[in-house]
């Protein structure tokens, strides 16, 4: 499973970047999985507040060891401490140079 994180608010981007891992023949040969979710999926899918999509994605990360970090990621101090979370344990984190 990839992970894709960024701003929960900037949901275009997140979907244009979900859309480019499915497209690009790399994400079929070099992450081997056909499983891409965003944050903004996260939410919706558990109904969970934005408050508390932190803990949640914590817990789905446990799941995957690759992240793809869209450029707003920067930007959101949730989508930073995931980011530190994934750097500071091995995960191996790719970074959108697109979206």
């Amino acid at each position: 499973m990839i992970l894709v994180i960024g701003d929960i608010k900037d949901v275009d981007n997140f979907k244009l970047a979900k859309n480019h891992l499915i497209d690009t023949e790399k994400y079929h040969q070099i992450y081997g999985t056909r499983n891409i979710i965003t944050l903004p999926e996260i939410a919706e899918m558990f109904e969970v507040a934005e408050k508390d999509l932190i803990d949640l994605t914590l817990h789905i990360l446990s799941y995957t060891k690759t992240v793809y970090m869209i450029k707003s990621w920067e930007y959101d101090n949730d989508a930073r401490l995931l980011h530190d979370y994934c750097d500071n344990n091995g995960y191996k984190i790719i970074y959108s140079k697109k979206f």
